[in-house]
């Protein structure tokens, strides 16, 4: 008779975010565990979840591409001579909104097989570092991801529509005040100033820009193509594959893969946390940031001074593998979706907003809300990478193996494989500080992008007549452009 699965109370989770294998490991696991270390690791629980991950980045590249399509070919003219931008197709609007619920319910089902790992190490559910329930927690994370599908198919749709409005739109007005300020403008050179035809080109390639945050990720951890094939077989472990992986004696192929594109493996829970920065699922990229610091001092917590040197090398490895990884996702998470996806965009988004409301008197509710909501969902995360980049700093000081490294070169009685350790662990660390500041840039470039967006948009709905603003000479008088044409002053 099959046992009962373990009571709620006992969880350390609600029942309905974890799944029912995990939760059954979770209840075996605690019987052998060791009182020190009591966690599930991801790569005995992520099985099931790659094949969900893997489906959601092929789903939404897909749809991507086919709303970018789809809004170029039904896009809308406004009815008003020399019209401003065009308007998506209302259907469009319901295919983002299927789009997201499908990625949600991708995402649960992945939540579902992380949760119990997650919250044995950090102990808490953390939302702008305030400790909140589980459910409201996970309520949070799901409003979040749904709007940041949203948001990823709304610049779907605006690239297509700008592509639109050149290719089908009158346009006498638009590219009219679009040469009025480009030629008020002090950072573009003469020969570089073009119509409305260059800006909508120069719109779709930002947009392709923003496809590096499925390209950089799937560089990251793209498998071989024998890994797809027993992919979708993959399944929690049982307790005692558990057993033979702590003894050592796991078999490989459960818990690890070869990467495509790099000569090394590794572990299947690698994936869900690397691949949901790229598609927003928020319930997997909340848990992410500060996941890896919470990590390394535990890890740091169970080390014994006793070691030997070379144990202690070893033991440094591990903690700056963990905290090099966790960096990686940050700042794949600040400069692809960020600042590529979002920062660019908006500057283009802004500006086309000011062209309308210059040419047909107007400010377009797709655009003006497409921009406003951006811009909100920027806010967590770049709260998330500073936070992430404050809280690690002394974790990342407390990892610094060099002076232990020089004792180890310097020792009469080190041996050679020692010393090789030693300087693999100080070339690893180098490399944690070096990402650490490349972080700190590409926060910094978020932060002047969001700067120059707010004081553009500020100009574009408030202070200027026309709308239309540049950043070395103001507000652009666009008059001439506005004679003979249809639009009410």
């Amino acid at each position: 008779m099959e046992q009962p699965l373990l009571a709620e109370p006992e969880l350390p989770v609600p029942r309905m975010m974890a799944h029912e294998d995990v939760v059954r490991l979770h209840r075996d696991f605690q019987q052998i565990a060791d009182p020190n270390s009591p966690e599930l690791s991801f790569s005995w629980c992520a099985g099931p979840a790659v094949k969900h991950i893997y489906t959601g980045v092929a789903f939404g590249m897909i749809m991507h591409a086919i709303l970018y399509r789809w809004s170029v070919a039904t896009a809308q003219c406004d009815s008003v001579d020399d019209t401003g931008i065009a308007t998506p197709a209302r259907f469009l609007y319901a295919v983002v909104l299927v789009q997201a619920f499908v990625q949600l319910f991708l995402e649960f089902r992945v939540f579902q097989y992380s949760s119990i790992p997650y919250i044995q190490t950090m102990q808490h559910w953390t939302f702008m570092r305030c400790r909140i329930p589980a459910k409201l927690w996970l309520s949070l994370a799901m409003c979040n991801s749904i709007l940041q599908t949203v948001n990823q198919g709304g610049d779907s749709l605006f690239a297509g529509t700008v592509l639109r409005t050149h290719t089908s739109c009158p346009q006498k007005v638009f590219d009219c005040c679009w040469t009025a300020s480009l030629d008020r403008s002090m950072f573009v050179h003469s020969a570089a100033k073009g119509d409305f035809g260059t800006f909508a080109v120069a719109v779709v390639m930002v947009w392709l820009i923003g496809w590096a945050r499925y390209v950089v990720p799937l560089a990251f951890c793209l498998p071989e193509p024998s890994f797809l094939r027993r992919m979708f077989s993959l399944r929690v472990l049982t307790i005692d594959e558990v057993r033979q992986e702590i003894s050592g004696q796991g078999v490989e192929e459960r818990t690890r893969f070869r990467v495509a594109c790099r000569e090394q493996k590794i572990t299947v829970g690698d994936p869900l946390h690397t691949l949901a920065e790229c598609l927003g699922m928020s319930a997997l990229t909340w848990q992410a940031i500060l996941f890896g610091v919470a990590r390394e001092e535990k890890i740091r917590g169970r080390l014994n001074d006793q070691d030997n040197a070379e144990q202690q090398i070893d033991n440094y490895r591990r903690r700056i593998d963990l905290l090099l990884m966790t960096t990686k996702r940050v700042l794949i998470r600040v400069f692809c979706s960020a600042f590529c996806r979002s920062g660019l965009l908006i500057q283009c988004q802004i500006s086309v907003l000011a062209l309308n409301r210059a040419s047909v008197n107007k400010l377009q509710p797709f655009l003006l809300g497409k921009i406003l909501l951006s811009l909100f969902l920027l806010a967590p995360d770049m709260q998330a990478a500073y936070a992430f980049r404050r809280s690690s700093a002394e974790v990342v000081r407390l990892c610094d193996p060099r002076h232990l490294s020089s004792q180890i070169m310097g020792a009469a009685n080190a041996t050679a494989r020692a010393k090789d350790k030693a300087a693999a662990v100080n070339k690893l660390y180098e490399q944690l500080v070096s990402m650490r500041w490349w972080l700190g840039v590409a926060q910094a470039a978020c932060a002047v992008t969001i700067v120059l967006a707010l004081v553009k948009l500020l100009a574009a709905t408030v202070l200027c007549p026309h709308g239309v603003w540049d950043l070395g000479s103001g507000c652009v008088d666009v008059d001439r452009c506005l004679a003979g044409s249809s639009r009410v002053p």
